[in-house]
């Protein structure tokens, strides 16, 4: 059997790996706390929404078009940050079909396509 060599890694590398780390504690509490309140507005505006769409008269519902346009981009800011935060290490294929299928959600919403 043999002995495992304690050797400890050089203290730049560790420096290194720490500061990785920390990184990426960064990017996903910053992506939790962007899908959070994403959530929360997409939510508020979506409940606010119809009652401003029954009170308001017809030149103003024009307006709450883009009160649900924003909503839905709230929503993709959610799911957009955790998504890439999965995909930022992934080869190419990956961050493409991301970054595709991010453009194409996009020009839906701008387009007025509904889910």
């Amino acid at each position: 059997m043999k002995k495992k060599n304690n050797v400890r890694e050089a203290p730049a590398q560790d420096r290194k790996q720490e500061k990785e780390r920390k990184k990426d504690s960064f990017s996903a509490r910053f992506a939790g706390f962007v899908a959070f309140f994403a959530l929360v507005v997409a939510a508020v505006l979506l409940v606010v929404g119809p009652v401003l769409n029954y009170a308001l008269k017809d030149e103003a519902r024009k307006t709450f078009g883009i009160v649900v346009m924003v909503a839905q981009l709230f929503l993709l800011a959610a799911v957009a940050l955790p998504a890439w935060i999965f995909v930022r290490r992934r080869n190419m294929f990956f961050k493409a079909v991301f970054f595709v299928s991010l453009l194409v959600f996009a020009v839906g919403i701008v387009l007025g396509f509904a889910l």
